[in-house]
């Protein structure tokens, strides 16, 4: 795996340093996910910066929702911080209760993430691959409900917004490829295989290794996104291409 840029980097743990500043003690542990330790797979202006902050529970108020205080501090912490000048559209930050990983996520494989601040708690231990497979199978089951609620967000908005909702549907669209290929894992496979040997495999399942499918058609579109994310129309063929893929996935047998 080729090393993230600096600056990257670095962002990262400027916005892991703001946050822990807040929360002091109740901060077990911060960890970086997502293309941002991948290189190969960043997109400048389109891809987030992800961080899993994992809280002492008192600090929460619902599962994944910090209590009011803490959660106004940590906006007034991150407020003045602009993701763009690394290359990140935004910052997706989740806080995850330390004692109590969520039952319907996969907790982090080692080597899909780094640490930033503390230890990773008990509680986020890697899986068994069979457990893994199970709740990949049942994410996939979702694809379908997930592709009904892009279409009946997106009815109604304006053109402005189409760029909003079509990276929300690669969001979706990408964790999606992830859960059907751990869906479609045999024995002990490596959880820090490549987003496009994961994607080539998945395209097979469900379309037949088209090379013009949808899903293909999909991300190979993203590595322009400058260019996309002003024009309406290929936006909503790229928006179709996520909707047509989720259908897809929703179908895979495994």
């Amino acid at each position: 795996m080729n090393q993230p840029p600096l600056n990257r980097l670095l962002f990262a743990q400027r916005v892991s340093d703001a946050v822990v500043s807040v929360l002091g003690e109740q901060a077990k542990a911060v960890i970086l996910k997502g293309s941002t330790l991948k290189p190969e797979e960043f997109i400048e202006g389109y891809s987030d910066l992800d961080l899993h902050v994992f809280v002492d529970p008192s600090a929460l108020r619902a599962p994944r929702v910090l209590s009011l205080d803490y959660a106004l501090s940590v906006q007034r912490a991150l407020g003045g911080l602009v993701p763009s000048e690394a290359g990140f559209d935004k910052l997706q930050v989740i806080f995850i209760d330390a004692t109590r990983y969520p039952a319907d996520w996969t907790p982090p494989a080692p080597g899909t993430y780094r640490l930033l601040h503390g230890t990773l708690p008990d509680s986020a231990a890697p899986l068994p691959p069979e457990q893994t497979q199970a709740l990949a199978k049942e994410r996939l089951k979702d694809c379908r409900r997930m592709a009904d609620s892009l279409l009946d967000s997106i009815v109604d908005k304006p053109d402005s917004a189409m760029a909003s909702y079509t990276r929300l549907a690669g969001t979706i669209l990408k964790g999606s490829v992830f859960s059907a290929d751990a869906a479609l894992m045999i024995g002990w496979e490596s959880p820090t295989r490549s987003f496009s040997e994961r994607l080539n495999r998945v395209n097979e399942a469900a379309f037949d290794a088209d090379d013009n499918s949808p899903l293909i058609r999909f991300f190979q579109a993203l590595t322009d996104w400058q260019a996309i994310k002003t024009d309406t129309d290929r936006l909503r063929a790229l928006f179709r291409d996520a909707v047509v893929s989720l259908d897809a996935l929703s179908e895979i047998e495994v």
